[in-house]
């Protein structure tokens, strides 16, 4: 057959759900899990806000190397982006690998390969995303995130 489609991955962070605001080091831990479990793929991610939850946060990232999204105040505006995003990688690389970084609901139409969320979030996790997702990763930032980037030998 003719050439391999290209397998990438597409990390979706709705900075507005993961913790009001984030905190830093929840946001490195989270974002290293997720790069974690990409396997070699092409990493691209893309966090989502309203205006000044992004201006807080802004410089970290651009340091992380995170593509920063500032949607308007309205319920669901950075859900709603951030799941037109993933519909449009999707249509382009059917293979893309969807890591999604909230509890919402909205996230669940992706049906995405994994979840990414602190510990003390497990009891917000909405139903229809936890029946969606292959899987669910719960990250105890707390007593790992100096080492949330880190592979795990298997």
């Amino acid at each position: 057959m003719g050439t391999k489609t290209k397998r990438d991955a597409l990390v979706l962070i709705d900075l507005d759900n993961v913790q009001i605001p984030p905190s830093r080091r929840q946001l490195r831990a989270l974002i290293g899990t997720a790069r974690s479990r990409c396997n070699g793929r092409e990493l691209r991610v893309v966090a989502a806000g309203n205006a000044q939850t992004c201006a807080k946060f802004a410089d970290l990232c651009r340091d992380l190397g995170i593509e920063l999204m500032r949607c308007s105040r309205r319920p669901n505006a950075a859900d709603r982006a951030l799941v037109a995003l993933a519909g449009e990688a999707v249509a382009a690389n059917p293979r893309t690998k969807v890591i999604v970084v909230s509890a919402d609901a909205m996230f669940a139409r992706l049906k995405p390969a994994l979840v990414v969320l602190p510990a003390w979030q497990r009891e917000m996790v909405a139903a229809a995303l936890t029946a969606a997702a292959d899987q669910i990763v719960l990250v105890d930032i707390r007593r790992s995130a100096h080492r949330a980037g880190r592979r795990r030998r298997r």
